[in-house]
């Protein structure tokens, strides 16, 4: 069942992702998970592994902080 946490940390890893101009395959494949499990990921249906958070985060060009905060309008 997809939380608010959950949607939140899938929304700014396909932010991210997409800023970055990877596809979910690309991403999924550089942190070595199956394109299916990134695509629940990202519309929060599933949370990734803690352990595995750095790694996203280095792939995407991030510090691991950033997938856990919403920039707030100004």
């Amino acid at each position: 069942m997809a939380t608010d946490f959950s949607k939140l940390i899938g929304n700014r890893i396909r932010y991210f992702r997409n800023l970055k101009g990877m596809t979910q395959a690309e991403l999924a494949e550089a942190i070595q998970i199956e394109t299916s499990t990134l695509a629940h990921i990202e519309i929060g249906k599933n949370l990734p592994a803690i352990s595995r958070l750095p790694l996203i985060a280095e792939k995407l060009g991030i510090e691991v902080y950033q997938l856990f905060v919403k920039k707030r309008a100004c």
